[in-house]
């Protein structure tokens, strides 16, 4: 679809390129939509909202985490701009809305409700997170190319585009916790990915150093996490290693 929009003219604020631009934000979701229809066996339920009260503020408090941090680093912590942000938007309903749409709704039945669960069958958390967040990485080249979109205006060859794509690969293992560890599924999943866009908009990293502080607060996040969950990763590798061994 992007490589369509860009065939039509490349530039978002036309109307072809911009309904080409919609439909591919949603590839991930539609995809795993696809192959659910066609057959493909869905994977086993948790229950996640039995858990809300566990995953809920962990996913909310850490996917803004890294842009929060950069703000207040940074000096551009700006409550005034923000509101003034949602009041342009519409209300915080309107924010709520927006940030629900612009990626999570749109990508994470595919990202963390169809491929995480299937990579998990031989991968473990930290190898899962690296494959997945390197194809979200580089799921978002073509919008590079599109003219309109706040990747455009990184440029492709610039480090801050560097740090874009290295940035997802521990904001994928931070996702990984909230929706497997913590067992919030997709859910989880949507309402981490929703706090990353939402910070990020509204408290946006203002200078170079803000984009650096920002990845290297993202990967803090998810190396102390890892910290925290290595014991349980160590289970994970313990119980697949008797599972793969033959019986006497």
């Amino acid at each position: 679809m992007w490589a369509l929009a860009l065939a039509a003219g490349g530039r978002i604020d036309q109307t072809t390129p911009y309904v080409l631009f919609v439909v591919g934000a949603f590839g991930p979701t539609l995809v795993a939509a696809a192959l659910w229809l066609a057959g493909r066996r869905r994977p086993r339920g948790r229950r996640p909202f039995r858990h809300v009260h566990r995953w809920l503020p962990a996913a909310l408090l850490l996917g803004a985490a890294p842009a929060l941090t950069a703000a207040l680093l940074t000096g551009s912590f700006d409550l005034q701009a923000a509101e003034q942000q949602v009041s342009a938007l519409g209300g915080p309903l309107a924010v709520v809305g927006f940030a629900l749409f612009t990626g999570p709704l749109s990508e994470e039945f595919g990202w963390r409700g169809y491929a995480q669960p299937r990579l998990r069958r031989t991968l473990s958390p930290y190898a899962t997170s690296l494959v997945l967040g390197l194809a979200w990485g580089l799921w978002h080249l073509p919008l590079f190319l599109l003219a309109g979109t706040s990747q455009s205006e990184l440029g492709l060859f610039s480090w801050q585009a560097l740090l874009f794509f290295v940035g997802w690969v521990p904001v994928s293992y931070t996702i990984w916790t909230v929706s497997e560890r913590l067992r919030g599924g997709v859910a989880a999943a949507v309402a981490a990915h929703a706090a990353v866009n939402t910070a990020d908009g509204l408290f946006p990293a203002a200078s170079p150093a803000g984009v650096l502080i920002g990845t290297a607060a993202a990967t803090g996040t998810a190396i102390a996490l890892a910290a925290l969950n290595g014991r349980s990763h160590r289970r994970d590798a313990s119980g697949a290693a008797c599972s793969a061994a033959p019986s006497s």
